[in-house]
């Protein structure tokens, strides 16, 4: 069967896309040292993983981890990267960057769906310069929002497709993604939320809640999510209590670990943080005309405007407030101006020959924008002072650190390259190190002290960090 011209130009277009986005976001991606918190913590979990062979239950320092009480798939695969490539930055932010383009070409496909290739494109586009999307917390670092919001825009597309196409497997396909979401984040269960606002609105709620397709559809969800959850809960209900008072509880009712702001924290976050102002600009017209929309029940502008409002109202309910909360509705907004572009061309009759050059040069601020940002490369001095002992670390077995000097970077950079456990350390009369074991400090008096006044022998002094060990 021979290929309309129609259909290879939107595989044209979507080849393209996804060499942009790939070029963009893989741009220096393993250049800059683990952060910290978040992305040390994930990679830790991982290294875990492949260091005890335990895969239920996630853990840290040896221990289960009542912190980081969210779904353990990007550990997961995380620990598989590890495996192939070795525990380094770049293998913890592979996967967050294929998820990055992964929903980039999502968003293409959908906006494809709603409208045409146009939307698509210009879509695309414009979530590939979200800062808030590619930046940091996002697809180029080693952490697992950009993966959560994947499997929701994924979820809602093929629910969207699903309106339109009666296929058994699309509805079946929206609900393995979001458990594989809800295996990340449990924010994914807005997805169920804003669809069925959406069927109440065109007052067909009952006819597709009660049909077939839904009900493969929640068993598909189950078959998906259930093992997993089954086998923790077995390991212990105690995550399960953690991750609801934590994660839950404490995160709408106060602001925990210092992250506060006013009603309109994510008003300047989206300013800030999130999109070029030019594109906020385009996104303020879009929002205000596809309320008309709403009201006139077009249904494209209706899913958008459901899925942005609602999303956003809850995030600035939570008392809690971070700036990569407002990562799952930058694909919305994203085909939210895109599709009012589209809209508003044919409404005042504009030829493509002039829209389609026009969108492309405001968006070249954007993309230079986006891709000077890619350029950056942060190298933290300490990390970088432990990478540079990384031979000499090889030889030791247990190491201790004192408890001031510990971050969650240097704790995972040094569980990669020692033999043994971590061990911190608050008074050094209480050290009681074996043969084999070593002393790592950043602080010249501490350093001086262990040698001097506790007897222990210096391995290497470099620079900024300083190595001690008993022989």
């Amino acid at each position: 069967m021979a290929i309309s011209k129609n259909k290879i130009i939107t595989l044209v277009l979507l080849a393209l896309v996804l060499i942009i986005s790939s070029a963009i976001i893989f741009n220096k991606l393993g250049a800059t040292t683990i952060w910290d918190w978040d992305e040390a913590r994930r990679a830790e979990n991982a290294l875990e993983i492949l260091k005890t062979g335990e895969w239920v239950v996630l853990q840290y320092g040896g221990k289960p981890d009542m912190w980081n009480v969210k779904g353990p798939l990007p550990a997961w695969l995380i620990a598989i990267s590890f495996k192939i490539f070795g525990p380094n930055e770049f293998a913890l932010r592979l996967w967050p960057a294929l998820f990055g383009v992964g929903t980039i070409a999502i968003v293409y496909l959908f906006g494809l769906d709603i409208k045409n290739r146009y939307v698509g494109l210009y879509a695309a586009l414009i979530l590939l310069t979200a800062k808030g999307f590619t930046g940091y917390h996002g697809a180029r670092t080693g952490d697992c929002d950009v993966m959560v919001t994947f499997f929701l825009t994924l979820s809602l597309y093929l629910f969207y497709l699903g309106q339109r196409k009666k296929n058994l497997a699309i509805p079946i396909g929206a609900a393995a993604s979001m458990a594989l979401g809800f295996l990340v984040k449990g924010l994914i269960l807005i997805v169920p939320v804003i669809t069925a606002l959406y069927l109440l609105y065109f007052k067909s709620f009952k006819k597709t809640v009660f049909s077939r397709e839904t009900k493969y559809a929640v068993s598909a969800f189950f078959a998906v999510a259930l093992p997993w959850i089954i086998l923790r809960f077995i390991r212990g209900r105690d995550f399960f209590v953690r991750k609801f008072q934590f994660d839950i509880f404490e995160r709408f009712t106060k602001p925990i670990e210092g992250h506060f702001g006013p009603w309109y924290y994510y008003f300047n976050a989206l300013h800030e943080r999130g999109m070029h102002w030019i594109l906020l600009i385009l996104l303020s017209i879009a929002f205000i005309y596809s309320l008309f929309l709403f009201r006139k029940k077009d249904k494209p502008a209706t899913f958008l405007i459901i899925w942005i409002s609602l999303y956003f109202l809850i995030i600035s309910f939570i008392q809690t407030k971070i700036f990569w909360y407002l990562m799952p509705i930058y694909p919305a907004l994203s085909l939210l101006i895109a599709y009012n572009i589209e809209v508003l061309q044919e409404l005042l009759r504009f030829k493509r020959m002039v829209v389609l050059p026009l969108f492309l040069l405001i968006m070249i601020l954007p993309v230079t924008s986006i891709t000077g940002y890619t350029e950056k490369v942060i190298i933290s001095p300490r990390v970088q002072a432990v990478k540079g002992i990384k031979e000499d670390l090889g030889k030791i077995n247990d190491i201790y650190i004192h408890e001031n000097e510990n971050s969650q970077s240097i704790f995972f950079y040094l569980h990669t390259y020692i033999k043994g456990d971590i061990n911190l350390y608050k008074n050094p009369s209480n050290l009681r190190l074996k043969k084999g074991d070593g002393i790592i400090t950043f602080d010249r008096h501490r350093l001086n002290t262990l040698g001097k006044d506790q007897g222990y022998q210096a391995i290497i002094k470099s620079g900024r960090v300083g190595l001690l060990g008993k022989f």
